[in-house]
């Protein structure tokens, strides 16, 4: 049987989940949805990336942004950069796959291009964060950051949506919702007309 103070904390941490998401959020969310709006009419790309626990929410939130998330729409220009595993099915490391630091990198250089956004799903405790960081600044991308605790501090990218916690799940689910909402938005200002970019 589970103790009740722990099923308490449990609660306690999900109703927090609002107060994350509002204020400081709301204007993320908005200042998010603009830079991506501008890249799409553009005609440049929104390229995903997630680190970790937050991979499949990166590859989720993408697939959503590119075929469509609450509206029946023309499909978007949008990459996701894979940082799977080093495995292969039987869960030995591969030789000739790349460590994930310079595989992402390598993936950026050849896919990713000047004025590009690139939009990264972090726990905050990633040592790849602030190479993939300084790439982009110097392939002229924009970095859209969501970070757990702590806080990106080698470089700070110039958008960034800063969740106070180190609890996995919380993350996920906050990540998952702020995507949620950037879409929305995103798809709201680009197909209200029904004429698109």
């Amino acid at each position: 049987m589970l103790q009740k103070e722990f099923v308490l904390e449990q609660v306690l941490d999900v109703a927090h989940l609002p107060v994350l998401l509002g204020g400081d959020g709301i204007v993320a969310a908005q200042a998010m949805a603009e830079k991506i709006v501008e890249t799409f009419q553009a005609h440049r790309r929104l390229i995903y990336c997630g680190f970790e626990n937050y991979r499949n929410i990166a590859a989720h939130l993408a697939g959503e942004m590119r075929t469509g998330l609450v509206m029946k729409r023309p499909p978007l220009p949008v990459l996701l950069l894979d940082t799977g595993e080093n495995k292969v099915n039987t869960g030995e490391p591969r030789e000739d796959v790349l460590p994930l630091e310079e595989s992402l990198l390598q993936q950026l250089a050849a896919e990713g291009e000047e004025n590009d956004t690139l939009l990264i799903l972090n726990s905050g405790k990633n040592r790849v964060l602030d190479s993939l960081l300084a790439t982009a600044a110097t392939m002229n991308l924009t970095t859209l950051v969501f970070s757990g605790y702590p806080r990106p501090k080698k470089i700070s990218p110039p958008y960034l949506f800063y969740i106070p916690s180190a609890n996995p799940a919380r993350l996920e689910e906050v990540f998952l919702i702020m995507g949620h909402i950037i879409c929305t938005l995103v798809e709201s200002i680009l197909f209200s007309d029904g004429e698109g970019i």
